[in-house]
């Protein structure tokens, strides 16, 4: 899905409450080296956006910057109908 947005939407990662080299592991094992990501390691950044666990979404628009905080997964069409409706605003 970051591939098929790429200019059209940004997604970074945030891994948090952890080692960096334990979250670099994450994104090596989870294939996820083409997203940037927010080091988080003492949880400061998670508690400024809501965020209680993962995965945990967080949708800001870039035109009037509200963000939507959503937890839990979205795959495939789910996140392509999330994706589309922040284009269309």
């Amino acid at each position: 899905m970051a591939r098929q947005y790429a200019g059209k939407i940004q997604l970074i990662g945030v891994p948090g409450r952890d080692s960096i080299a334990a979250m670099n592991g994450f994104v090596k094992r989870h294939g996820l080296g083409f997203v940037p990501h927010a080091a988080d390691t003492d949880g400061r950044l998670w508690a400024k956006l809501g965020v209680r666990y993962q995965p945990t979404w967080i949708f800001i628009n870039g035109t009037d910057g509200k963000a939507t905080t959503e937890f839990g997964d979205f795959e495939g069409d789910a996140l392509r109908s999330r994706f589309d409706a922040l284009l269309s605003r």
